[in-house]
């Protein structure tokens, strides 16, 4: 094969490389795109099947930046306390006992009295 020759055939072979890589960042691409949309999908159908009073539970921690695990756990981290109170009420005015607040976040029902007499008491002083 002459260097002409070798030439040519290389300048093919690399458009052919190059056009099969584009594809191949195309592919990748329309996967991705289509697993961030089933995980959507997912996510969308999770919120749906859960409860209200747990998607409004979940509302009042998105307001505070926290996890539902963060508010369960024994932390005292002054801002998910203020979160973990928030739930509190807001279960509590959906109709729930404090002992029921209590074993869904992991307390005591008397800390529950506690945290909604000082949710009443700011909110009168307020």
């Amino acid at each position: 094969m002459k260097y002409a020759e070798r030439s040519e055939h290389f300048k093919k072979w690399a458009a052919q490389s190059r056009a099969y890589e584009a594809e191949r960042a195309i592919r990748m691409a329309q996967r991705t795109l289509a697993a961030r949309q089933e995980a959507e999908r997912r996510a969308r159908r999770a919120r749906l099947n859960r409860p209200d009073w747990l998607n409004g539970v979940h509302e009042v921690l998105q307001e505070h930046h926290v996890t539902l695990d963060q508010v369960r756990s024994p932390s005292r981290i002054a801002h998910i306390c203020r979160a973990r109170d928030h739930a509190m009420v807001f279960l509590r005015r959906l109709g729930w006992s404090n002992t029921r607040i209590g074993r869904f976040l992991n307390r005591d029902r008397t800390t529950v009295v506690y945290a909604l007499r000082r949710a009443k008491q700011n909110a009168g002083g307020a």
